[in-house]
């Protein structure tokens, strides 16, 4: 067997265990997409009756400094401030400018963005949060 032999049987292996769904790697909330973010599929019986709209999401620096007022140290990246989620004594978190993600080093806490944020910080779920947010659209 030479190596282009070899090769030809890894891919018709590869392309049977895929037609079989063999290999896919799947977690709890569901499947991955291309850049390795959770999907969930949607129920049976969903209807939504509005819509999440990112570009309604405030941005990060006006949301970051209503919740931490002066209490934030410019940085290269986006802001040093004392964390929320534990007692914190000195700034130990960083609120990114870019994405409005958020990151502990402290604690560990990490927040993809402002909505993402605002949800650990008042426990509310998505939907509720986006509303709270000004970025939920309603249905028509």
């Amino acid at each position: 067997m030479d190596l282009t032999d070899f090769f030809d049987a890894v891919r018709a292996t590869l392309k049977y265990r895929v037609a079989l769904g063999i290999g896919k790697k799947k977690s709890a909330a569901g499947e991955r997409d291309r850049n390795g973010a959770r999907t969930r599929e949607m129920p049976a019986n969903y209807s939504a009756t509005g819509a999440f709209c990112r570009d309604l999401l405030p941005e990060a620096g006006d949301f970051y400094r209503q919740h931490f007022g002066d209490g934030m140290r410019v940085t290269s990246k986006g802001w040093l401030v004392r964390c929320p989620f534990h007692d914190d004594a000195t700034p130990s978190a960083i609120a990114y400018r870019a994405d409005g993600g958020f990151h502990c080093f402290g604690c560990g806490v990490h927040c993809r963005d402002v909505l993402d944020f605002h949800q650990r910080l008042t426990g509310q779920d998505f939907k509720t949060a986006a509303q709270a947010l000004g970025a939920w659209r309603a249905g028509r």
